[in-house]
């Protein structure tokens, strides 16, 4: 499945990148970071305008509840409950 993320601001730190731009995902690898490859049109296109987009960073209060042992050593329960991965 391609996916389009549009008009985030992507904070990518190993690349020194901190913009508003897209992020091009297909077969579940990011393909793009900036401006999508010519002619990329996704199957689902995300608006994240005002959100923060952090292509290859693990979001860890959903890493934490997708496992299988206890959240407690990993969850606090002041962190935000709109924190998503995709």
């Amino acid at each position: 499945m391609k996916i389009l993320i549009k008009n985030g601001r992507v904070i990518d730190p190993a690349r020194n990148f901190d913009e508003i731009a897209d992020v091009a995902i297909a077969a579940g690898r990011i393909i793009s970071v900036g401006k999508p490859p010519e002619g990329f049109s996704g199957a689902r296109v995300i608006d994240a305008r005002g959100c923060i987009v952090a292509p290859g960073l693990v979001d860890w209060p959903c890493a934490c509840a997708s496992r299988a042992t206890s959240t407690k050593a990993c969850w606090n329960p002041r962190w935000p409950r709109r924190s998503r991965a995709a």
